[in-house]
């Protein structure tokens, strides 16, 4: 299974849905890349990969400074996991490769 490509998500959060696309690119025995959303665009740290299973992390600061951790299952061209937004809690996010 491979990561490396263009993504989008949407995230279930008590603000409704949020949108973001993904760049993920090999780095090493991982990944990287730059995640944007409705709060710009923020690098891609720590991307790993095990089997089908996958998890990154990148950090906002709008409208205030966060990690958001992703881990998730990749099926084919698509993604389902769960995302933690520091203190606010977990959230279902899901995805589907476009490029």
């Amino acid at each position: 299974m491979t990561i490396e490509g263009k993504w989008e998500f949407v995230s279930q959060t008590p603000m409704g849905e949020q949108k973001s696309t993904a760049d993920f690119v090999r780095e090493g025995d991982g990944f990287g890349g730059m995640q944007s959303g409705a709060q710009g665009a923020n690098p891609v740290t720590g991307g790993k990969v095990s089997g089908d299973d996958v998890t990154w992390e990148t950090k906002v600061a709008v409208p205030f400074p966060i990690t958001l951790t992703f881990s998730g299952t990749v099926s084919g061209y698509e993604m389902k996991g769960q995302l933690k937004a520091g203190t606010l809690g977990t959230f279902a996010f899901e995805g589907k490769r476009v490029s």
